[in-house]
């Protein structure tokens, strides 16, 4: 792992997935470790629930080094990403992406979402 973002010295990134019934998000250091994530249910509101959940994550790393990189994934996410002027990221392709990295082995995944499910 890696990415401009932390060759530029950003010190962590942020993944975001909005899906049909709730929104995850996990910060990462500069080493591609996990520090923190969060699930939050939104009933049927993405955009807001999305927004606590980032306002908390800030919160949590108010004495660090701020994130600087977000990618933003989910079948809501689209919408919670025009709203912060970013791309969306496809979510089949992170998760490809993301698999390929952590187990290079894996040639299947199967993903099991609120409203649909994905072979890859």
């Amino acid at each position: 792992m890696g990415g401009v973002a932390w060759e530029m010295g950003i010190m962590h990134r942020i993944g975001l997935d909005a899906g049909s019934v709730s929104v995850k998000a996990v910060v990462l250091d500069a080493k591609g470790r996990k520090i923190i994530g969060r699930y939050l249910p939104h009933r049927g509101r993405p955009l807001v629930t999305a927004l606590t959940l980032l306002k908390d994550l800030a919160s949590d790393l108010s004495s660090e080094k701020p994130a600087a990189s977000i990618s933003i994934t989910g079948s809501a996410g689209r919408l919670i990403a025009e709203s912060m002027g970013v791309e969306p990221v496809n979510e089949i392709v992170a998760q490809a992406l993301a698999v390929n990295v952590l187990y290079p082995d894996i040639r299947t995944v199967i993903e099991m979402g609120g409203e649909d499910s994905k072979l890859i």
